[in-house]
């Protein structure tokens, strides 16, 4: 299981590679769960549910794509009831397009 899970919207993946990348840098030693960790035998929706539950930090990417997607949306709900929710904000967008629920938080 990865300390770090990283939730964002599929088209965003090449924006958040790098993030994901720092975050796993060597000198860190932080474990990064982001879903190209995902082997295809495995079953998604149940390790997104297992790395979701285990880890100690959510960080979710906002983007004028995740915020629409009810994955990421998930994911954040599941960071936000479990007080380990990270938002970081991706794109200039206005804190209107934030999800309902999540405007409240800061954004990174």
């Amino acid at each position: 299981m990865a300390e770090i899970f990283i939730g964002y919207a599929s088209k965003d993946r090449a924006r958040v590679e790098p993030l994901a990348k720092a975050l796993h840098d060597q000198d860190q030693s932080w474990s990064v769960f982001w879903d190209l960790n995902i082997l295809p035998a495995d079953k998604w929706r149940d390790v997104l549910k297992k790395e979701l539950g285990s880890a100690k930090c959510i960080v979710v990417i906002w983007t004028r794509t995740s915020v629409s997607s009810d994955y990421v949306l998930d994911e954040a709900e599941e960071g936000k009831r479990r007080n380990v929710l990270i938002p970081v904000l991706m794109d200039p967008i206005d804190r209107a397009d934030i999800p309902l629920g999540f405007g409240q938080r800061p954004m990174g």
